[in-house]
């Protein structure tokens, strides 16, 4: 098994996650960044209950913090949003529960298992 280090901290982690992430859900830049600051409120709000961190979450206060840290227009933001919920990450204006991702304080394992087919079968290229 090859493990590799990835110095990284709560800030910048979500983003991180979602880059290693992207032949698998192929979001646009912007679209990570919005998810990623999405996730990480979602984190740090993981102590209240579900539908309270959801308001919080989806309020008019949270996405205008979110918009100014990534220096974005209220269009862009919008429109990545609008990307966002087509796309099915979020519903009802609730996070998908594949993107609710929790941090503690311990090392954070992401595992790729690659599954080696014979040259000789029909393998679907699924990038």
């Amino acid at each position: 098994m090859k493990i590799i280090k990835i110095p990284t901290s709560r800030e910048k982690y979500f983003l991180q996650y979602l880059a290693l992430l992207y032949p698998i859900h192929k979001l646009r830049d912007k679209e990570m960044e919005v998810l990623s600051q999405l996730m990480l409120y979602n984190d740090k709000y993981k102590n209240l209950d579900d539908d309270v961190r959801n308001k919080i979450l989806f309020n008019a206060d949270t996405k205008m913090r979110i918009r100014q840290k990534l220096k974005m227009s209220d269009g862009s933001f919008n429109n990545n949003m609008v990307a966002l919920r087509k796309k099915g990450i979020i519903k009802d204006n609730i996070l998908s529960k594949a993107w609710n991702i929790f941090l503690d304080d311990q090392p954070m394992d992401l595992v790729f298992k690659f599954i080696i087919h014979k040259e000789d079968e029909n393998v679907t290229d699924n990038t």
